[in-house]
């Protein structure tokens, strides 16, 4: 459990407005790793302040309420940093050539998170 001093200073070290919206989605509402990863386009609930969970742990679906400062921080990540005109649905995509817009592994995410403690 993080303290909130200690969620801002993850928040400030984070590098990319995608790294940032995909830790709020795990802090604020709870999802695994895999969870973010699989995240599609249709599963973000704006209006309702929710994303769908379509393969949670145990195979199980579930809609997952989010405070606004997720949707504010992935709605940044969709105007300003994600590629545009490419050919996934993910929400979370590689952001550096050569994988440039395809979708984010699980060794992406960790390779993301390790740069936070060197």
């Amino acid at each position: 459990i993080l303290d909130p001093g200690e969620v801002d200073a993850l928040l400030a070290a984070l590098r990319t407005m995608r790294d940032r919206a995909m830790v709020l989605a795990m802090l604020l509402g709870g999802l695994r790793r895999c969870e973010v990863l699989g995240l599609r386009l249709a599963d973000v609930r704006v209006a309702d302040r929710a994303v769908f969970v379509a393969d949670g742990k145990g195979g199980h679906q579930r809609l997952v309420p989010i405070a606004n400062t997720f949707f504010a921080a992935l709605g940044d990540y969709l105007h300003d940093e994600r590629p545009a005109g490419i050919d996934t649905d993910r929400v979370f995509v590689v952001l550096k050539q050569p994988r440039r817009g395809r979708p984010l592994t699980i060794e992406g995410l960790d390779g993301a998170m390790r740069e936070l403690v060197r």
